[in-house]
């Protein structure tokens, strides 16, 4: 990938998927807290801002490229995920977290030449693959 476009539309749907954080969703979607599910109620509060984070280095990265941060919509099934159990969402949320891994992964093999486009890919499989344990640890 090294056409300046695909460049930009990878960096856009790595900024979409923070953007709009499953995480933060499912914060926002009033889970069902057990009492024992605090840690895991932390734990997710931890990846959303995370991936607030991760959304504004995004966009950071994508003007300096001189491109423009595209917000695009939620997709259509987070709205099944209101006020289901916490332990339930943190299983939903760790297969998003796999796939928006494999996405990251193919954006940094498919990246080349810019390094700071490379490292930001390999800080998001990095932080996905983190998630992933913290949460299935939790589970």
């Amino acid at each position: 990938m090294t056409d300046r476009a695909q460049i930009l539309a990878a960096l856009n749907e790595a900024f979409n998927l923070k953007y709009h954080s499953a995480a933060r969703y499912m914060l926002d979607a009033e889970p069902y807290v057990k009492n024992g599910d605090e840690v895991m109620l932390r734990e997710i509060e931890a990846i959303a801002g995370e991936d607030a984070a991760a959304a504004d280095r995004l966009a950071s990265l994508i003007e300096r490229l001189e491109g423009v941060p595209q917000v695009g919509v939620f997709e259509l099934g987070v709205a099944d995920l209101n006020y289901l159990s916490l332990r339930h969402l943190a299983g939903v949320l760790i297969g998003i977290l796999e796939k928006q891994r494999g996405q990251f992964a193919a954006a940094l093999a498919a990246a080349k030449g810019d390094a700071e486009v490379r490292g930001e890919f390999d800080r998001l499989v990095n932080a996905a693959d983190d998630h992933i344990a913290r949460l299935k640890a939790l589970k």
